[in-house]
């Protein structure tokens, strides 16, 4: 199995697309390049056009477009952050694949059926097919939305004129940003949603897992990492989420109050989204730690119960001088292997349930909630809220 043709390939149509405009290289992709593209298709029309139909600093009108935080938000924000996140999941996930077998926790008697899931994973995430009906979708997606949804909450001034009209730049908008910045998102989804399908099809398998693995999770714990990867993925969505509420706050008359639900909702939300996956292996970790109590303790108490025997209950007056000296527990390794029992014993009790760390649970949740913290701004003016800061730190 080479992790080249697994991860270097180039059906994917997408690929294939993107490396003739020179944006896409392989591993060596330049995501600046990406990035730069994506906001030159994206942001950069709608403000020309919006100059051009006097629609950029307005202050007639509601929201002019340099003034829509959204904007910024969902194209020079969110879309980089959309590519940033695709590239370092290739990375991880890529690694995480080939950790398995490394590591020995994929045994050989299973890696032809590892081979055979990880051919229809690859598949799956290549296929032009997929990613067509990801674009159909979000073609759908944009249909329902001017249809059903239009009319509700604010709508950027910028995109419409006095007769309720799309403008140029809310055709370019409607037609070109939106549709773009939805199929990226779709796509990154979809990407999660295939990963989520082979790690329950590998929690599925027999994994050699060690309970005396010092990770706490039986070697499970290089999966936590990856995890945080589609983290950047949930800031982007926390991130647009947020600026839709600013939207709204500033140019709609609601109060933040009104959103505080909402915002205590989202974040665990998300964060649960993306690490939840990882409880597939629960099941494993738990059977793991039950075999590992009963199995180790057997040995311990085995072990115990020969030093104790050697060393406490031994009738030290009849010996001799010379038996005792030989005996001595000063340069024996026997207190040393008890030490050693006794840590690996403590390093079972305190194997974790989940293949991540509660540092990793945490930084997912600082992940999904730094986007919101901006908002607070709405309600307590910058300066006093760096007085306060300034104030703990002090």
């Amino acid at each position: 199995m080479d992790k080249k043709d697994f991860f270097d390939s180039e059906d994917n149509k997408t690929f294939n697309l993107l490396k003739r405009i020179h944006i896409e290289s392989g591993e060596n992709t330049k995501i600046y390049k990406k990035i730069i593209i994506s906001s030159l298709i994206t942001w950069f029309p709608l403000l020309i056009l919006s100059f051009i139909e006097g629609n950029a600093l307005n202050n007639s009108i509601t929201i002019p477009f340099l003034f829509d935080y959204a904007a910024y938000v969902k194209f020079l924000i969110t879309l980089p952050l959309f590519f940033i996140c695709e590239k370092l999941v290739k990375h991880l996930t890529s690694e995480s694949i080939f950790y398995f077998i490394k590591s020995g926790i994929i045994s050989d008697n299973n890696i032809s059926e590892y081979e055979i899931l990880i051919n229809k994973y690859h598949k799956f995430l290549n296929s032009g097919r997929i990613e067509f009906g990801i674009l159909a979708f979000s073609v759908v997606y944009l249909i329902i939305r001017e249809l059903f949804f239009k009319n509700l909450g604010i709508e950027s001034s910028w995109k419409n004129n006095q007769m309720s009209d799309y403008t140029i730049a809310g055709y370019w908008y409607i037609f070109v940003s939106f549709p773009v910045t939805q199929f990226i998102l779709f796509r990154m989804l979809w990407k999660f949603f295939i990963w989520v399908w082979l790690l329950w099809k590998v929690s599925m398998m027999k994994l050699n897992l060690l309970y005396t693995n010092p990770d706490k999770a039986g070697g499970l714990n290089f999966l936590g990492p990856t995890q945080l990867a589609f983290g950047i993925l949930g800031f982007a969505q926390s991130a647009s989420f947020s600026s839709q509420i600013a939207t709204k706050v500033i140019y709609g008359g609601f109060s933040l109050r009104n959103f505080e639900l909402s915002i205590v909702l989202v974040i665990p939300l998300i964060s649960v989204l993306y690490l939840l996956p990882l409880c597939f292996f629960t099941k494993n970790l738990i059977k793991l730690k039950v075999n590992g109590l009963y199995e180790f303790g057997i040995l311990a108490h085995k072990y115990g119960y020969l030093f104790e025997n050697k060393w406490i209950r031994k009738s030290e007056f009849n010996q001799s001088a010379e038996e005792y000296e030989k005996d001595s527990l000063l340069g024996s390794g026997d207190i040393q292997s008890l030490a050693d029992i006794g840590s690996s014993f403590e390093r079972i009790m305190d194997m974790r349930l989940v293949p991540f760390s509660f540092t990793t649970f945490i930084v997912m949740i600082l992940l999904i909630t730094m986007p919101f913290l901006p908002l607070a701004t709405l309600i307590i003016p910058l300066p006093e809220i760096l007085k306060i800061l300034i104030g703990f730190l002090v």
